[in-house]
C-alpha cells in the first residue's frame, strides 16, 4: 500500500466549460458540456483534463503565487473553488457509472454522489449541506468570477 503524504489541506478549481461538440451535446446544458480540474502542489499548478481519448495533464508555466485561470478559462465558463481539509484515503471509492469527465472529476475529488452531467454536478455542488461538507471533507465551496 502506498503512504500518502498529502498536504493537510487541498484545493482544486473545477471548470465548467462548453466541451467539444459531440452527439449528447445537444442533450446538455450550454456552457456545462465539460468539466477541467486545476489543482497544485507546493510547486507547480496542475491541470487535469479527461479527454475522449486520454488525461491530459499540463504543469502551466504560471508562477505557483499566481493564478492559471486566465489562461484556461473563457467569459462564459463558470469555475468553483473547492478547498479540502485532509482527508480519509483509506475508504474505498465506488467505481461505477458512466465513464465521462464528471465521473472521472468526482473520483479525483473523492465525491460519492449521484450525477452524471457538469450541470448537475455544480448544482449538487452549490447545494451541499453541512453533512455533505462533513462527509467528503470540504472545508469550502465559492463561486469564482473570471
Amino acid at each position: 500500500m502506498i503512504q500518502s503524504n498529502s498536504p493537510p489541506s487541498s484545493e482544486y478549481y473545477v471548470i465548467f466549460t462548453q466541451g467539444v461538440t459531440h452527439w449528447v451535446s445537444c442533450k446538455l446544458k450550454p456552457n456545462f458540456s465539460h468539466v477541467v480540474l486545476i489543482t497544485r502542489d507546493e510547486y507547480n499548478w496542475i491541470v487535469l483534463n479527461p479527454t475522449r481519448l486520454y488525461l491530459q495533464v499540463i504543469i502551466p508555466p504560471v508562477l505557483i503565487t499566481d493564478s492559471p485561470l486566465p489562461m484556461f478559462t473563457k467569459p462564459a465558463d463558470t469555475v468553483l473553488h473547492i478547498t479540502f481539509d485532509k482527508r480519509d484515503d483509506t475508504q474505498q471509492y465506488g467505481a461505477w457509472g458512466l465513464f465521462n469527465c464528471v465521473t472521472w472529476a468526482k473520483y479525483i475529488l473523492g465525491l460519492r454522489i449521484l450525477c452524471f452531467t457538469p450541470w448537475r454536478l455544480y448544482n449538487r455542488l452549490l447545494n451541499f449541506k453541512p453533512d455533505d461538507f462533513r462527509k467528503h471533507g470540504i472545508r469550502s465551496i465559492k463561486k469564482v468570477d473570471i
